[in-house]
């Protein structure tokens, strides 16, 4: 690829990155890049579109799930699952889930996605989160050391804390974060 078509691309892909980052429309990626063009960047034509903007977070997102597959592969390979449980404007359940881990000696936090439990039952809640964790390949079984959750505010075992409970077997130890 000629030098110049891969700056090109480069800026197309990283404002697709700020697109998808900031909860844009996709619509907003064709604005941004004629910004750019206007500042003076060869822009050319052909991917000012949101179909554009879908395709190039599409294959973001497919190589970050790829670098966080190697991730797991790697032996030892310990994390700590994250969960942390929204309701949206159609009242659905929804599960952000992540995993603290060390890469190259320094502790991150890696988002492995959204998983959609059937209801806010604990029972449910456990199963979107294995059925997350079985395809991106993360084997909890053996390597998830801990769990976080956002937590209840009454002094009762929470559908979280049960879940968590259902989580950690073999003596891993539970990470209650209150808030």
């Amino acid at each position: 690829m000629p030098m110049a078509a891969r700056h090109r691309m480069e800026k197309l892909f990283n404002w697709a990155y700020v697109v998808a980052k900031e909860e844009m429309a996709f619509t907003k990626f064709p604005v941004l890049v004629g910004t750019e063009a206007k500042n003076g960047s060869d822009m050319g034509s052909r991917y000012r579109n949101d179909k554009a903007c879908r395709e190039f977070i599409q294959a973001i997102g497919d190589v970050m799930v790829e670098d966080l597959q190697l991730l797991f592969q790697a032996k030892p390979f310990y994390c700590s699952l994250l969960f942390d449980g929204s309701t949206d404007k159609t009242l659905s359940e929804k599960e952000v889930l992540s995993v603290k881990l060390i890469e190259n000696g320094v502790v991150k936090i890696k988002v492995l996605g959204i998983s959609i439990p059937e209801s806010g039952k604990a029972e449910h809640i456990h199963k979107a989160i294995l059925l997350k964790c079985e395809e991106l390949n993360l084997p909890i079984e053996t390597s998830c050391i801990g769990t976080g959750e956002d937590g209840s505010t009454d002094k009762t075992l929470s559908e979280k804390e049960v879940l968590s409970v259902k989580l950690i077997e073999n003596g891993v130890v539970k990470i209650k974060v209150l808030g």
